[in-house]
Order: structure tokens, then C-alpha cells, then sequence
């Protein structure tokens, strides 16, 4: 019969790895099950994983393999700065590793990279609950499922950027214990770094629950005002440490999103509310302060508060896009967390700060001022609530502080724990909108849990039934769980995805071999699959969507006609007019569509299976001169018809007065039945619909007569109530656009007489404007302003990631246009010497002038030779502290290499010699109670505070064993030292 002795010392050894790789082969399970590859044609790309993730990722592994610049980029959008794109979604540890992996499976390792960090999220979980409880239980990987699969994991692990920092949190936090209970610094300073430096937006978040925490760790162990003042050194000096180390990632980072949208101030109401519905906050419609609480903030607490917990019950709705708080990390945690109150052996303020912790949590969900600090002074653009694994957490640690008091459980307190869980079903049920599945499961892990606590005695075979019954139910919840979170998340096909790969790789390829020796060109596709197109099929494109997306140039953008959205940092390239390909210098256009649009100024040269490469005849270079009226140009947000806006533009940058475009009048509108559709206004450009309740199918048409050979512009505008437009000639569908931002494209060359249709699919029991101008380009007009920026090219001779030098000839003074986005960084010369940009850049103006979107300056007539250089702002101040942090840290390090013990607490006056060692105490007990283990081995003495600092050797004793130690062996020939806890080795 094997010993409780190696039995304790089997659980030591397999907590974590079990911890690890049971999240690891349920997310495998679930995968597979779903079909994806090598199981099926699915894979782990939706949402955001499809348009940024994987693009990124496949940039960023072409840096790694090629040494390309890490500041700077010229495959997403028109060039971007590189460190604040590699700081959001590119700092994983785990992406180094990408530079091995070929390309054809690097889908699947990003699909393995997902499912590592779940598991690593249980483990790190495992090895927190280790160092707090100081014991190794077999429990624990059970209870570490449920953090590493929680609701937040199943609602966003596609949003593989943030698992880093949450699967190091768990880490963190142990080592913030080990930090306030024992004074060792190491391991904070090194997890804090790594936190912050993975996802440093999510570590802002687990920044700020360590702060909470420290509070509530000193509350719960209070030892006087003197050992608070070390503690509170201790942490801060360990912080300084730990965020310093990553200024080299954060400085760069800072300075650029003050670019962004993101950067701009909005008002925050103190009492406005989420979820509540109505609860904005507004002191003066209220009528007063007091008539703002009675009527709508007390009132939609509680409505929010029993909406919010209706995310604890079993298979909730996961949100992964819009609703409520993921909170969910099992309902049997949740009855545990239930028990926990009433356990007399668990002390009070302990209890105290836990509910304290998870009212603020709450109320942070509620409050949209908690909730704006949470997410770093900002609003998130969907994906709500993002700090809400905090809560399960804090949750998790409750019930498992019970679990290690089972043994001791009071029956009678089953029945509160019980009707908890019943209320909880009730509410939900109460709140209408039930989901039966919802309501079935949750009534069955109730009645599972308490039958199982039930049961359980702290010896023999009902001690056995009751863990392997009660972890059972776990186990199967949170699977469960998990596996209705993917199908909520989505998936997409793998086939496809890039689009017709192989032919456009052909097609880069041979556009590659016709620019042999040229230093720089763009390309763009004539429809995109993703907003990354650029990254993600390795060309230099236009097409961008990303957080750090320079604001000023994505206002800028729609005058050019691309579909720009500021406030969703994205702008898109769709196959647009002659001069919008001329000002973004895309000299190649690529073409998927199975209908090619026939222009005169876009030739077709090579083609790849049904792709196509088409080339733009009105290229020009990537820089060149334009007319000294650019300087007065002013992009305004709110200019709708984008046609107008590309006119103005156009007469701008090369005098030419006449206008561009001849616009079309409609000579039809349709509406199917019951559907009213006229037009508005006199510009007969703006169309209005009223799609009643109930009217199925509901669409609305315009219809269109060329009057004469030409190109065919369109400018379109549809913000809500429609998705897209499909535009159609003489009854053939041409192409499909999206309409929920102002965007330009092109139908191409039309015949005199061709019939243009226009129809947009509208929802139900809506009413809406849509703005449609359709126009003729004159191309005499067009042809004289090419002429006149044709004439004065920029002959680039170098081109890289941050340097790019050429030469022009001037005729006649002017401004010098380049097709390059400015953002602070950047930096020019004009033979030697230095020249001024964007002289009124703003990110906070709405109105935006070209010269400030657009790299430009005055160039007199003459030769010129002109050299632009990009810098990360911060990013030698950055290097320097992080080096300065780094040195310190291992100065400390080597100070302290004898006694790795920060400014101890001074503890009942002892002199720390005379304390009993750890593995004395620990041999005493283990030959005192050898009997009294668990039969399975999984549990080691139980200490009744969790957090409580107990009588452990506070100046590193632990570490320094007496010399006998390590050759006292045990029955399998193994040190003593073996049994102790990884954290104090």
C-alpha cells in the first residue's frame, strides 16, 4: 500500500502539470469536435483574429526572419509606426517562436498559441493557489479550470492579444503575496514586467487590481503602521522596478496613441450607468441630485445588479461582442463562494474584503466612470467589461479557501448555499428571455453540488464519492461551458483564407520581378477580404485597421475616397477613381472579383487562375509636386458625399478650376410593398426609406441613365438600416459595397445608354437617409491635372523601413506631396537641411488640413534631394530607463543573493535565528499526522489562514537548509527539499 508520504509528494509533482494540460486537452477536445483542422475545414480566426491578429503575426514573423525595422512599417495601411503595433498586439513571448514555423502552419500554431495560453492560465492559477495556501493538492487543477476557462476566456479568446497578461495575472498576484508575506521581490518584479510587457493594456488592468489588492492583503494582516510603510515600500520599489523595466515598450507606445482616436478628452457623467437602461446620469433633466437617485440610479442598480448575475448560472450567454459582464466561473464556485460565509474558521475581515472586492467589481461594471478607469481612460468600441476575469478570481479564491475547510463544513449550511443558487435561478427566470438550456444545466450542477458536499465525510469511502463527485461536476461545467463559447465566438473556413493565395503570391511575385531595382511601390486588391490585406498577402498596401491608427490621417483619408472610420481606427481601399489611386501611389491593383471593371486607366497585364493584376496608368511616384492651394486644404468630418470632397481635392492639388466630376440625376426609385422611398432634400443626392414592422424582404432601389461614354463614379452613405449596396449594369451584378461609412469607388467605363441600378436590402421597422451620388468623371479635366502633377516627379533612390531618400526636379515653387501619412517620428530634409511638417498637427481637431495628414512641405523651383526619417518618439529615453531598471533590479539581485528578503516586517520581536525552519516544522508535522492524509494524497496540513503572514521565517532561513538535509533521503530516495513549495526555493 502506497504511503500517505508519497502520495503527498505525488500531488506535489502533479498539481501543475495537471493544472496545465487539463484546460489544454479540453480546448483541444472542443476544437476538434468543432471541425477544425487537421479535424475538418475550420479554424480559430473570427472577428478580429481574421482582420488584425494573424496579418500582424505574419509581419511581424517576416521582421523576425528578414531583420526588418521595428519601428516603423510599410505593409500596414500607407505605413504605420511599428512600436505601438507590436506593443498591442504583437509583444507575446510566444510570437518569437513564429520565426520557425513555416508559413503554411502558422495558423495552426496561432491556433496552438491560443490554447497554450488558456493552459498556462490554469497552471499559473494552480501554482497562486500553491503559494497562498502553502500546500499541493491534486484540487487545485480543478479549481484552476475554472480561472483558465471562465466565461472571460469563452466570450474572448479569440482576442488572443489579452490571454497573455490574464494567464500571468494568477503569477503576479502570487508573487505579490510572496512580496507582502515574506519580503522576497524577485518574482514580482519579474512577473510585473512580463505582465505589462505581453499585453500592456490588459496589464493596466491587472496593475491596478494588484493596487486593490495590496490594500486588502495589509487589511487582512495588519501588523501596525511600521510594517504597512515597509510593505508600501517594498511594492512601490518592486513597481518602479517592474514597470521601468518595460519604458522601452511603453514610452514609444504613450507618445504615439496621442495620435490616436482614443486620445481624446469626452465628458464622463459621475452617476451615468451601464446596462441600466435610461440611467444616463444627467444631473439637470433629473430634476437634482436626490430626484437622480431615487428615480434612476438606485433603481437601475438594481436592475443591472440582478441582470449581472444572472452571468453566474451555468452556460450563460457569452458575450464575445456586445452584453453583459463575462463573470461565470462555475455555479458550483459559486455556491462554495456562498459556503465560504459561513465558515467560523475563516476570519471576518478576510471575509470582508473579498465581498468588498467584489462589490467594487460590480460596481465598476455599473458605473461608467469606474468603468472608463478600468479601461484606461476610454470607452471601449464593443468587447465591454474587459477587466470582468477579475471577478471569477476573486471568486475562485473564495471557493477554494472552503474546499480546504470541507473537512470541518457544517451541513446545516448547505441550505443557505442552496436556496443561493435557487434564487439565482429564480432571478433569471423572473427577468424573462429564459433559456431553457441555461435554466437545465444550472438546476442540475446545484443539485449535483450540494449532493455532493452533501455526502462528503472527512474519511473513508464517502470522503472519496464526495471530491470525485463535486470535481466531476466542475470538470463537466466548465466544459460545457467552454464548448457553447466557441459556437457563440464563431468560426470561420479554413479553405480560402488568404483568398485564391496561390495566385496572388504568382502575381506579387511577377509585379516583384517587373519593379526589379525599383525601391518602392504599393499595391492594393480591387475588393478586400481583410482590413489588413497588405500584412497579411505581403505587399505594400493602403488598407488599414488598427488602434493605433493615426487619427489625422484617417480623417483625412475620405477625402482621398477611401472608406475611413475614425472611431473604429480603420480606413479601406475599394476600387476607387483614377485620382485616389494617383494620390495613394498604388501602381498595381489586384484583382479577385469574377467581374473585372474596365477602365482606361487600369490595364489588365498578367493574370493567376481568376485573379488578375491590373495596372495603374495614371501612377505618378510616390511623391511629387502639387499646387501651392494644398497648403489651405481642410478635410471637414461631417462631408458625407465623398465625390464632393475628392472634387475639392483634386482642384487643390493642381489649380485646375473646372470640375471634376458631371453628376448623374436618378431617373427612378423603387421600394418594394409597403416600403416608402423618395427623395430629401435639393442636392438629389439624399434618399429617404420607411421600412415598416413586419415587412419581410424590404428593399430599395435607384435607377440610373448614362447619358454618355465615360468613367463612372459613385459616392455612397448609408449609416444605418443597411449593410451594403449592390450596384448593377443593364441588370448584371458588378460589385457589392459597404455602406456605413462615406467611401468612393468606381463602376469603370460605361456605355451612353447603360442603365445603373443601385439597391439596398433594409431592415424592419426602420427609417433612414441614404446619401447616392453617382457621377461621370470628365476626363479632359482630369487629364490636365494629371499633366500637371506628372510633371514634377519624386525619383526615389532608397527606400527602407525608416529612411527613404530622392530626388526632384522643381519647375516652379510649390508644396512637395508625399504618399505617406505623417505621425510624430517623422522627419525631412531638403539638401541637408531640416524642414518643418505639419505645422498645425492636432489630433484633437476634427477638421484636419492636408498638410498635416500627409507628409508635405514648400519646395522652391530647382534640383532638390530630400531624405525623410522616421524615429520612435521615446524610444531612446525608453531604452534608457528600462537599462537604468534593469541594472538596479540586478544590483539588487546580487545584493541580496544571501538573504533575498526586501526590508522584512518586524514580526512579535523575534530575532529570526530563533525561529523554527520551514522543513523542521514541516517534518514535525508530516511525522505527526502521516495518518491523517487524504487516501488519495492530495491534500498536505492545512494552515486556517490563507493570507495570514503565520509564523513563516521571514529573512530567508528557508532557504538556507541545515547541512543534513540533503542527504536525508525518503522512501523514494528523494530530498526533503523536494517537498517544498516552488515559491520558496
Amino acid at each position: 500500500m502506497t504511503s500517505p508520504l508519497r502520495r503527498s509528494r505525488r500531488a506535489e509533482r502533479w498539481t501543475l502539470p495537471l493544472a496545465f494540460l487539463l484546460p489544454f486537452f479540453i480546448c483541444c477536445l472542443v476544437f476538434a469536435c468543432s471541425g477544425f483542422f487537421p479535424f475538418g475545414d475550420k479554424q480559430i480566426m473570427a472577428s478580429d483574429e481574421w482582420h488584425q491578429y494573424y496579418p500582424f503575426l505574419v509581419t511581424f514573423r517576416e521582421k523576425l526572419r528578414t531583420g526588418g525595422s521595428m519601428q516603423y512599417s510599410w505593409d500596414v495601411g500607407m505605413g504605420t509606426a511599428y512600436a505601438p503595433l507590436y506593443a498591442y498586439y504583437l509583444a507575446s513571448p510566444l510570437y518569437l517562436f513564429s520565426a520557425l514555423v513555416p508559413l503554411s502552419v502558422l495558423r495552426e500554431y496561432f491556433a496552438l498559441m491560443t490554447v497554450m495560453k488558456l493552459a498556462f492560465a490554469g497552471l499559473f492559477f494552480a501554482y497562486f493557489l500553491k503559494t497562498v495556501f502553502r500546500r499541493s493538492s491534486l484540487s487545485m487543477a480543478v479549481f484552476a479550470l475554472g480561472y483558465a476557462l471562465c466565461a472571460w476566456a469563452c466570450g474572448y479568446y479569440w482576442n488572443i492579444i489579452w490571454l497573455d497578461a490574464f494567464a500571468l495575472l494568477p503569477l503576479l498576484i502570487a508573487a505579490t503575496v510572496v512580496l507582502l508575506r515574506d519580503g522576497r521581490f524577485r518574482l514580482y518584479v519579474l512577473a510585473l514586467a512580463l505582465t505589462i510587457w505581453s499585453n500592456y493594456y490588459i496589464g493596466y488592468m491587472c496593475c491596478l487590481f494588484v493596487a486593490l489588492f495590496f490594500f486588502a492583503y495589509c487589511f487582512v494582516n495588519w501588523q501596525g503602521g511600521r510594517n504597512f510603510g515597509k510593505r508600501f515600500v517594498r511594492i512601490a520599489l518592486g513597481t518602479v522596478l517592474g514597470v521601468g523595466m518595460t519604458a522601452a515598450l511603453l514610452l514609444p507606445m504613450l507618445l504615439a496613441m496621442q495620435g490616436t482616436y482614443s486620445s481624446r478628452s469626452i465628458e464622463v457623467r459621475t452617476f451615468a450607468m451601464n446596462i441600466a437602461e435610461g440611467a444616463y446620469g444627467d444631473l439637470a433633466a433629473a430634476g437634482g441630485l436626490w430626484s437622480l437617485l431615487k428615480n434612476e440610479t438606485l433603481p437601475g442598480m438594481l436592475s443591472a445588479i440582478r441582470q449581472v448575475l444572472t452571468q453566474l448560472l451555468t452556460s450563460p450567454t457569452i458575450t464575445s461582442m456586445e452584453g453583459l459582464p463575462n463573470i461565470f466561473c462555475g455555479l458550483s464556485m459559486t455556491i462554495l463562494s456562498v459556503l465560504y460565509l459561513f465558515d467560523g474558521r475563516i476570519r471576518l475581515r478576510e471575509k470582508l474584503m473579498c465581498l468588498l472586492l467584489l462589490a467594487f467589481l460590480v460596481l465598476s461594471f455599473l458605473f461608467r466612470p469606474l468603468d472608463y478607469l478600468w479601461h484606461g481612460f476610454h470607452f471601449p468600441n464593443m468587447l465591454p467589461y474587459r477587466f470582468s476575469f477579475l471577478f471569477p478570481f476573486v471568486q475562485l479564491f473564495m471557493a477554494y479557501r472552503l474546499w480546504t475547510h470541507r473537512d470541518t463544513l457544517k451541513k446545516w449550511t448547505l441550505v443557505p448555499a442552496a436556496l443561493a443558487g435557487l434564487l439565482l435561478i429564480w432571478n433569471d427566470v423572473q427577468l424573462g428571455d429564459v433559456v431553457l438550456r441555461q435554466t437545465v444545466l444550472s438546476a442540475l450542477v446545484l443539485a449535483g453540488t450540494i449532493l455532493a458536499l452533501a455526502v462528503y465525510a472527512p474519511t473513508g469511502l464517502r470522503r472519496t464519492l464526495g471530491t470525485v463527485a463535486l470535481c466531476a461536476v466542475m470538470v463537466m461545467e466548465m466544459s460545457v461551458t467552454f464548448a457553447y463559447g466557441v459556437d457563440q465566438v464563431g468560426i470561420t473556413t479554413r479553405t480560402g483564407y488568404p483568398r485564391d493565395n496561390d495566385a496572388v503570391q504568382q502575381l506579387i511575385a511577377y509585379a516583384n520581378g517587373l519593379e526589379e531595382g525599383t525601391p518602392f511601390f504599393r499595391m492594393e486588391t480591387s475588393q478586400t477580404q481583410t482590413l489588413n490585406d497588405g500584412a497579411l498577402n505581403g505587399y505594400h498596401g493602403v488598407s488599414m485597421f488598427n488602434s493605433s491608427a493615426n487619427v489625422v490621417f484617417n480623417r483625412f483619408s475620405h477625402s482621398l475616397g477611401l472608406s475611413a472610420w475614425p472611431g473604429s481606427n480603420r480606413y479601406a481601399y475599394y476600387e476607387s477613381t483614377p485620382f485616389a489611386n494617383t494620390m495613394c501611389a498604388i501602381k498595381y491593383l489586384l484583382n479577385r472579383e469574377s467581374v473585372t471593371v474596365e477602365s482606361p486607366y487600369t490595364v489588365s497585364i498578367a493574370s493567376a487562375g481568376s485573379t488578375k493584376l491590373l495596372r495603374n496608368e495614371s501612377y505618378i511616384a510616390p511623391g511629387f509636386m502639387v499646387d501651392s492651394d494644398f497648403a489651405d486644404f481642410v478635410s471637414e468630418e461631417y462631408r458625407h458625399l465623398s465625390l464632393d470632397e475628392q472634387a475639392r481635392l483634386f482642384a487643390s492639388v493642381t489649380g485646375v478650376a473646372e470640375p471634376l466630376y458631371e453628376k448623374l440625376g436618378s431617373e427612378a426609385l423603387d421600394a418594394t410593398a409597403d416600403t416608402s422611398f423618395s427623395k430629401t432634400g435639393g442636392t438629389g443626392t439624399s434618399f429617404r426609406y420607411i421600412a415598416p414592422e413586419g415587412a419581410e424582404d424590404a428593399a430599395v432601389t435607384v435607377r440610373y441613365q448614362v447619358p454618355h461614354d465615360g468613367l463612372v463614379a459613385v459616392s455612397v452613405y448609408a449609416p444605418s438600416g443597411t449593410k451594403e449596396v449592390d450596384c448593377s449594369r443593364n441588370g448584371e451584378l458588378v460589385m457589392s459595397r459597404k455602406t456605413r461609412v462615406p467611401l468612393v469607388f468606381t463602376l469603370g467605363a460605361c456605355s451612353a445608354g447603360d442603365e445603373l441600378t443601385f439597391s439596398f436590402d433594409v431592415d424592419a421597422g426602420t427609417a433612414n437617409n441614404i446619401s447616392l451620388q453617382v457621377a461621370m468623371q470628365d476626363d479632359a479635366v482630369y487629364e490636365r491635372g494629371l499633366a500637371a502633377l506628372r510633371d514634377e516627379p519624386w525619383q526615389v533612390t532608397q527606400w527602407d523601413d525608416t529612411c527613404i531618400k530622392g530626388t526632384i526636379d522643381v519647375k516652379q515653387d510649390g508644396i512637395f506631396y508625399a504618399a505617406i501619412p505623417y505621425e510624430r517620428g517623422w522627419s525631412a530634409t531638403v539638401d541637408g537641411e531640416p524642414v518643418e511638417l505639419a505645422p498645425t498637427y492636432d489630433p484633437q481637431e476634427t477638421n484636419v488640413r492636408g498638410t498635416d495628414a500627409v507628409i508635405s512641405f514648400p519646395l522652391t523651383a530647382g534640383a532638390h534631394e530630400i531624405v525623410l526619417t522616421y524615429r520612435s518618439r521615446g524610444l531612446v529615453p525608453g531604452l534608457t530607463i528600462s537599462g537604468v531598471c534593469l541594472l538596479a533590479f540586478l544590483a539588487l539581485v546580487i545584493a541580496l543573493r544571501r538573504r533575498p528578503v526586501l526590508m522584512p516586517d518586524e514580526r512579535d520581536g523575534l530575532d529570526p535565528a530563533e525561529r523554527v525552519g520551514r522543513r523542521a516544522r514541516r517534518r514535525a508535522a508530516l511525522a505527526t499526522l502521516a495518518g491523517e492524509f487524504d487516501p488519495d494524497g492530495d491534500e498536505l496540513p492545512e494552515e486556517d489562514e490563507a493570507l495570514s503572514d503565520g509564523d513563516e521565517t521571514p529573512d530567508g532561513e528557508d532557504d538556507a537548509p541545515e547541512a543534513d538535509d540533503s542527504e536525508e533521503k525518503t522512501e523514494e530516495g528523494e530530498s526533503d527539499a523536494q517537498t517544498e513549495e516552488p515559491m520558496d526555493r
